[in-house]
């Protein structure tokens, strides 16, 4: 099994079927932007250096888009040929924000949001726009950490997607979420939220699916030194753990979701096993660290330590004023 926990690192996207569109949300004029959907308003007791802490959330409409564009913790869709709505930025209870003109078309609407690497998004927190004679929508927000640049496109429903023909629905809750830098043997909680489809349960057509799902730590020798339990699995795959790495180096916590396709062989009367695929696959690096204490002043040589090279000195220095 740890064979395939290997291969399982060349991949680290997570696998979501293609949606239905629910349609983009379109608006010309953008009245307003509120906060009050964000659960966490205080960073008054992070222990991070909070100068300059601001999380901006930029509305714009757009009129095309450049597919799979890359960009910093993932991918998706550029809008192209932009205007800019307005924006709003929050830094803890004290949010500014202005707002542009009107524009005299009605056209889609994305949402581009930069944060700070101490952002703290919860999944389902969200952003109400107020636009168009006093409509209102809220946006909901996936589950934001560290710091990002994204743009993501709303549909009428007020979710959000990495396409602007929104077939592709981002996920609320990171695959993998907790402490990307530790300190050694000091435990840490992770919780891992994976999603897939059903498997297929109705064996009256002579074909069946199983899925299982399982987690690893592997370190930088690309060793497996820890890993959970195959469990069977009915489509999501939710796991509360903790790990406790007593070396400092650089890791990797990943997890899977595995399928295996079953076919009924009616000569026999058994069933045999055709296929096993990995669906899922989902990674985060993990640092473990000393942390950073305060020196200790050294304590000086003496003068016995020092004698010869302090000898030396005053005789050059006797030397140049005596000759």
């Amino acid at each position: 099994m740890n064979k395939i926990f290997l291969s399982m690192m060349l991949c680290l996207s997570l696998f979501i079927l293609p949606a239905v569109s629910a349609g983009n949300l379109i608006m010309s004029d953008l009245e307003g932007i509120d906060f009050n959907g964000l659960t966490v308003q205080d960073y008054s007791g992070s222990s991070q250096e909070n100068t300059g802490f601001a999380m901006a959330f930029e509305v714009m409409t757009y009129i095309d888009v450049f597919p799979n564009f890359p960009y910093r913790n993932g991918e998706g869709d550029q809008a192209l040929n932009r205007t800019e709505l307005g924006m709003g930025v929050f830094m803890g209870f004290n949010d500014t924000s202005y707002m542009d003109k009107d524009i005299s078309i009605d056209k889609s609407v994305a949402l581009r949001i930069t944060t700070d690497y101490i952002a703290d998004i919860k999944a389902g927190d969200f952003i109400t726009l107020t636009y168009d004679k006093g409509k209102t929508i809220d946006v909901l927000l996936p589950e934001i950490k560290d710091m990002m640049y994204k743009t993501y496109y709303i549909a009428i429903d007020g979710s959000v997607y990495h396409d602007g023909a929104l077939t592709m629905p981002v996920a609320m809750k990171l695959p993998i979420s907790g402490n990307e830098n530790i300190m050694p043997d000091v435990s840490e909680d992770y919780v891992i939220t994976l999603l897939t489809e059903a498997p297929d349960s109705d064996y009256s057509d002579g074909t069946y699916t199983v899925k299982h799902a399982n987690w690893g730590l592997m370190n930088s020798n690309q060793e497996i030194i820890e890993e959970g339990v195959w469990e069977r699995i009915y489509g999501d795959y939710q796991k509360n753990i903790s790990i406790i790495i007593p070396q400092v180096g650089e890791y990797m916590l990943f997890a899977v979701i595995t399928q295996v396709d079953m076919v009924f062989d009616d000569i026999s009367g058994n069933w045999t096993e055709s296929n096993e695929t990995l669906l899922v696959k989902e990674v985060l690096n993990v640092n473990v660290k000393h942390p950073i204490t305060e020196p200790t002043a050294p304590t000086p040589l003496g003068f016995t330590t020092l004698l010869n090279s302090i000898a030396e000195w005053l005789s050059g220095l006797w030397t140049f004023i005596f000759g």
